[in-house]
């Protein structure tokens, strides 16, 4: 069961990201992450309100570890959002499979845990898997697919953004086991709807936030981040957390056949071959590192 919840969570992401480069086009960023959050709160609420009374909010530190999770989930999702604006699904989307690297070396030098020789494999595959995406450009010479990444900004939103998602996994894995995963979903959604809602108040430029020509894909936006986000989380409940992120990580196959069928983009074939490379290096690192 956990595998089909990953495999949910993984599609729901990559359509998300879709629909979030749709409504770029007639909303800036900060709105489109505030709709994403703010609109996915009602069916997050629908499904787990009789947990409420559950919430572990006695206790400052849970609380304050949850503010920092909610906090990098909503600012990478804002750092991705950009991505998403100024460059194609299949050059961003894939590097958020390097999300392991950097909770790899947190947990290093935070708890001190090394990774195998196979997570160091991973590392290695995940790395190709980088480099292939730009395959193309090595005829120019050998590290231009390494420079093509540089030339392409919403690439460095995205592998920043790898990093910050990183980060809140862990507090996201270690709060799931002590609250459950409707309960941390719930406090975690309203907690991130304030921060995201704080993000748009700071937006020099009044804008709108929802009209009715963009209401469906609005509300479709918010069903799709509350399915990813609860069948990640069930997932996670009843297995363990490396194995679901494998699953989830695939996001990255859906994306880039989501760019070229529905975006029509462009190089899809060698950046099909990358993120399939780096999925797999992500899914040694999970299941073997």
């Amino acid at each position: 069961m956990w595998f089909l919840y990953a495999l949910i969570s993984a599609m729901g992401q990559a359509s998300r990201f879709a629909v979030s480069k749709k409504l770029i086009g007639n909303f800036n960023s900060r709105v489109v992450t505030w709709q994403m959050i703010a609109v996915s709160l009602p069916f997050v609420l629908l499904v787990t309100w009789q947990d409420a009374t559950s919430i572990k909010i006695d206790d400052p530190k849970l609380i304050l570890i949850t503010i920092l999770a909610a906090s990098c989930f909503v600012i990478g999702s804002l750092m991705m959002t950009k991505a998403l604006e100024i460059s194609p699904m299949s050059a961003t989307v894939p590097f958020l499979a390097l999300t392991p690297l950097p909770a790899i070396l947190i947990e290093f030098f935070v708890l001190g845990n090394k990774p195998t020789i196979y997570g160091f494999i991973g590392i290695i595959i995940v790395v190709i898997g980088g480099y292939m995406l730009n395959e193309s450009e090595k005829q120019h010479g050998f590290l231009e697919p390494i420079k093509a990444i540089g030339k392409e900004k919403g690439s460095i939103y995205a592998i920043i953004t790898a990093f910050i998602f990183a980060l809140g996994g862990i507090l996201d894995k270690y709060m799931i086991g002590i609250e459950g995963a409707s309960q941390y979903l719930l406090l975690w959604t309203i907690i991130c709807t304030i921060i995201s809602t704080l993000f748009l108040i700071g937006t020099k430029k009044p804008t709108r936030i929802i009209d009715k020509s963009n209401l469906k894909w609005t509300v479709l936006l918010g069903l799709l981040s509350f399915i990813t986000n609860i069948s990640y989380n069930f997932a996670t409940a009843i297995t363990n957390a490396s194995y679901a992120l494998a699953i989830k990580r695939t996001s990255a196959i859906f994306s880039v056949l989501i760019g070229w069928w529905i975006f029509k983009e462009l190089k899809i074939r060698e950046r099909m071959i990358g993120t399939m490379i780096m999925v797999l290096g992500v899914a040694m690192i999970a299941l073997l590192g």
